[in-house]
């Protein structure tokens, strides 16, 4: 019997950097042969030093199973948003 549990996962960051960004956070679990899976991304917070995402993303935790989650934080222009995070600029954090 396998044993799981649903979890929800917030993400928030504090000072982001010096100086006001879009950011979108977007989340990610990694296989065992490093692909990465996008589990979802949040909304775009417009200049914000300080974001604090609404978005939630539900996640399954499977007991005594090594799950690795990825965030990624990027500056997004806002007609971009939809698209693939590859045209975003990527913070690294």
């Amino acid at each position: 019997m396998k044993l799981y549990s649903n979890l929800v996962i917030a993400v928030t960051f504090r000072r982001l950097l010096f100086f006001q960004s879009d950011p979108m956070a977007v989340v990610y679990t990694k296989g065992r042969d490093g692909t990465l899976q996008e589990i979802g991304r949040t909304e775009v917070v417009l200049n914000s030093l300080n974001p604090k995402w609404i978005t939630k993303h539900a996640v399954t935790y499977h007991f005594e199973v090594v799950q690795t989650l990825v965030f990624c934080v990027y500056d997004v222009d806002t007609q971009f948003h939809n698209l693939d995070v590859k045209v975003n600029a990527y913070l690294n954090l």
